[in-house]
């Protein structure tokens, strides 16, 4: 009975679950079977050296590019297959080295997203 207490209690800690996600472009594999989690209050970093996937992973993650295959887990609900919109309302939000647009929404539509994604 502990053990489902426990695993009870781990769940709700937990933010963000990756499971075995994939990323290939043809024949490169820019991301290939990562797995981490991330609790509640928890700082992680991403580190590697250049071309080793860490901005594929975290556009992955983000929606800005969708999987191959794999998980993506946000506070409990599957999101690999969200839109990049539908994710920054859920507060699954990137910054960019250098700032970049939503490609598809007009001025007004990002501008209610960013507003309505800090609310």
């Amino acid at each position: 009975m502990s053990h489902d207490l426990n695993n009870s209690l781990f769940k709700e800690n937990r933010l963000l679950q990756v499971i075995n996600l994939k990323k290939y472009f043809g024949g490169v594999k820019a991301v290939d079977g990562v797995s981490f989690h991330v609790d509640k209050g928890e700082k992680v970093a991403i580190i590697g050296p250049n071309g080793a996937g860490k901005s594929t992973l975290i556009n992955l993650i983000s929606g800005y590019i969708l999987p191959t295959d794999g998980k993506i887990i946000y506070q409990g609900k599957s999101v690999e297959k969200t839109s990049m919109i539908k994710r920054v309302q859920m507060g699954i939000v990137r910054s960019w080295q250098i700032p970049q647009l939503f490609e598809s929404l007009t001025v007004k539509e990002a501008l209610i997203t960013s507003i309505l994604s800090r609310t």
